[in-house]
């Protein structure tokens, strides 16, 4: 790509008429350069087909996230605005998914800077494009740790229902407490989250924090599970001494 971009500037090839074929280049020099650890490359690259093609959602997030890396958020804020009230001529490619994790990083950089009710404003807006291009997780957790305990779990709950990846589990589990992950587990199965570890990771959870009334209420959820999961996690109430937790967990699992 790098030898075919020199090609094109010797040569003098029109960029007006080759637009998308030089987006092209360039983009797949910015994911390159990422990709290889160089995100002030990755920068470069991308900002000059985000100058060419605004509406271009790939080189746009390799733009942002290259940004985040440097640890400019602005930049990001500063590109987002510049797209929205720039014409462009419309891209080669698109991709929902791109879009969404252009909104993600969005989100991300608005969360850094404080700002978190735009942040969750951003981030609800590219859950609801694509959840899987969605790449915040980690800076929304940051952000509602900020907050009073419980207005931080009910920020990440409304998040986390949106997400039927369950892609937020490693970060927003990872941060909080046995007890508070119980509560969170419970609470997202019955706010109609249903990715199975909702209720795996919350039983464990439970019974880690010694919160039997929360487990109780997780084996009405226990059907997401298959047997020999439920039947290890039975192991482990016996061995804690719950055998009544262990038999309920038990008389769920469905013979097959």
């Amino acid at each position: 790509m790098a030898g075919i971009l020199a090609t094109f500037e010797e040569r003098q090839y029109s960029v007006e008429n080759n637009r998308g074929f030089l987006a092209f280049v360039l983009t797949s020099l910015a994911e390159d350069a990422l990709a290889l650890g160089d995100p002030a490359a990755a920068l470069f690259r991308a900002r000059q087909v985000v100058e060419l093609v605004p509406a271009d959602d790939l080189a746009a997030k390799v733009y942002a996230e290259a940004a985040l890396q440097l640890g400019r958020p602005q930049e990001v804020l500063d590109m987002q605005e510049r797209r929205r009230r720039t014409s462009s001529a419309t891209p080669t490619f698109r991709s929902d998914e791109a879009r969404a994790a252009v909104g993600s990083f969005e989100a991300a950089a608005l969360a850094r800077l404080g700002r978190l009710d735009d942040a969750v404003a951003a981030a609800v807006a590219a859950l609801s494009l694509s959840p899987r291009g969605f790449d915040a997780w980690p800076d929304m957790v940051d952000a509602a740790a900020t907050l009073p305990p419980e207005a931080g779990e009910r920020m990440l709950l409304n998040l986390a229902l949106r997400d039927p990846t369950g892609e937020f589990f490693p970060s927003v589990l990872g941060k909080l407490a046995p007890a508070a992950t119980a509560r969170f587990c419970l609470a997202y199965c019955t706010g109609g989250g249903e990715h199975p570890e909702g209720v795996r990771v919350g039983l464990v959870a439970a019974l880690l924090s010694g919160q039997p009334g929360v487990f109780r209420d997780l084996v009405a959820y226990a059907g997401r599970l298959d047997g020999e999961i439920l039947g290890r996690i039975a192991e482990r109430a016996q061995a804690r001494g719950h055998p009544e937790l262990a038999e309920l967990l038990l008389v769920s699992i469905v013979p097959a």
